[in-house]
């Protein structure tokens, strides 16, 4: 599956063979601080520029961008991230540069590697310790006199290269799954754009989702149970990114007239009417006995519109600018019964629609495939790090 290393892998515990050493005995804190005004030609590192885990070249900005004290990098140095929520973030400069007061700048000394560390600095071990160190209610932040203390098995450097080099791997297929979401979220939106864009109007009749569907219907307030008795209680925060994990939501007490009022069907389509999720969508595919809440409008297709469609057209700039206009800026506004039937929407065709919906089956299922792949990458990332690093599991080294 990756391009690992040929090594024999042997599972021992080395941690008796490694020797152990604190954070300070293998880097050194590089305490140079500028004026960025001065060395304006240096490319410039904010703690934004981190967050994915490497330094992304093309988003670097400029020295003289900003205006207070940076510190300075060298090749090779260890850019760490010493701010909630950056502690599980470290990267590998390739060139000299300026980066936030925020970021420690670590200079690994002749012992280690600069990719063992940044390994090291991923792991659940140190994002815990650097974690139980922060200090600060409004922006906690670790230190470096807080974090030097933090130990760890070090392996010799040769089996410092080949075990950054199994992991530099995965991180690489992790990266390489994450681009390919985002070029098929990318492809999927100007799909949907083509659809229905400003110019759609155009080209097709115009519906309001008052006309094409039944009239929506606001959700049933019941206080949520974990006793497991009556159908399933969907809330708002019971929608992640799209999908339910129905294992884990709770359930309600209710009588069977409301059950059968208020009783979930795939097909339906759920909008959060209020908060920082108002407009999010949810369509319903398969579902247990479950009934929806009150912070939820429930929205049920006509016969001259798909509900598949009508849930990608959720997706779109043009529905979202409607959302917003209704809101007025204004979080907690919300939309109601008669907001959501005022939505305007494209209508082509059901022919048509089946066509789309067809189109966007494939990119959700590719999209899918994706998320699967990275999660399974982030597992075996974590898995690996852990079992390596903690000299568990040892690659087999001829000499160094």
């Amino acid at each position: 599956m990756f391009d690992i290393p040929s090594s024999q892998i042997h599972e021992e515990d080395r941690t008796k063979i490694w020797k152990h050493v604190r954070l300070v005995d293998a880097v050194a804190l590089r305490r140079e601080t500028v004026d960025p005004k001065k060395e304006s030609e240096l490319p410039y590192v904010g703690l934004e520029h981190i967050d994915t885990g490497q330094v992304d070249l093309k988003r670097w900005g400029k020295g003289t961008e900003v205006s207070s004290l940076k510190n300075r990098f060298a090749k090779n140095d260890v850019l760490y991230g010493k701010l909630r929520p950056y502690l599980d973030k470290a990267v590998i400069a390739s060139v000299q540069g300026l980066c936030s007061t925020d970021i420690l700048v670590l200079k690994p000394m002749e012992v280690v590697l600069p990719e063992f560390i940044a390994q090291i600095l991923h792991t659940q071990e140190f994002i815990s310790f650097a974690n139980s160190t922060t200090t600060g209610l409004n922006h906690p932040r670790t230190s470096w006199s807080a974090i030097q203390e933090f130990s760890f098995p070090l392996p010799p450097i040769s089996e410092q290269r080949e075990i950054a080099q199994v992991l530099s791997t995965i991180r690489r297929a992790q990266q390489a799954t994450r681009e390919v979401i985002q070029t098929v979220r990318e492809v999927k939106g100007s799909f949907l754009d083509s659809i229905f864009s400003s110019g759609s109007t155009t080209r097709l009749p115009i519906a309001k989702l008052g006309e094409i569907c039944e009239r929506p219907q606001y959700g049933i307030t019941k206080s949520a149970s974990s006793t497991n008795s009556g159908p399933k209680f969907l809330r708002i925060t019971d929608i992640q990114d799209g999908e339910v994990d129905w294992q884990s939501v709770p359930t309600c007490e209710i009588s069977n007239d409301d059950f059968e009022t208020y009783k979930l069907k795939p097909g339906d389509i759920l909008i959060a009417r209020i908060g920082a999720t108002t407009g999010k969508t949810f369509l319903v595919g398969e579902v247990p006995n479950a009934v929806f809440g009150s912070y939820l409008i429930r929205l049920r297709a006509g016969l001259s519109v798909i509900p598949a469609f009508l849930r990608a057209f959720t997706e779109t700039r043009f529905y979202w600018d409607q959302i917003e206009k209704s809101k007025g800026g204004r979080l907690k506004q919300g939309v109601n019964i008669g907001v959501i039937q005022a939505i305007e929407l494209p209508l082509p065709s059901v022919d048509q629609q089946k066509s789309y919906v067809t189109a966007f089956d494939e990119l959700n299922s590719k999209l899918s495939v994706e998320k699967e792949r990275l999660t399974a990458l982030q597992f075996l990332y974590q898995t690996s790090l852990h079992e390596l690093l903690s000299g568990r599991i040892h690659l087999s080294q001829k000499g160094d």
